[in-house]
């Protein structure tokens, strides 16, 4: 059942006016959305150093 509703909700979220084809998100006027690393990439490597924000730009920052 899980697996059901994980493939429901991707197939929702693929569907959606907000996704493209390419498979990267859009704004409401189609353009891509600004993408800013507050704290360079938080989430792989510890917040404000400089490996962190190094992976940030790696990952496509627009600003770090």
């Amino acid at each position: 059942m899980r697996l059901f509703l994980a493939q429901l909700t991707l197939a929702g979220i693929a569907a959606s006016p907000a996704f493209s084809q390419a498979g990267r998100w859009t704004t409401l006027e189609g353009k891509p959305p600004l993408v800013i690393g507050h704290r360079g990439a938080s989430g792989y490597l510890p917040e404000h150093t400089i490996e962190s924000y190094r992976r940030a730009i790696e990952l496509g920052a627009d600003f770090v």
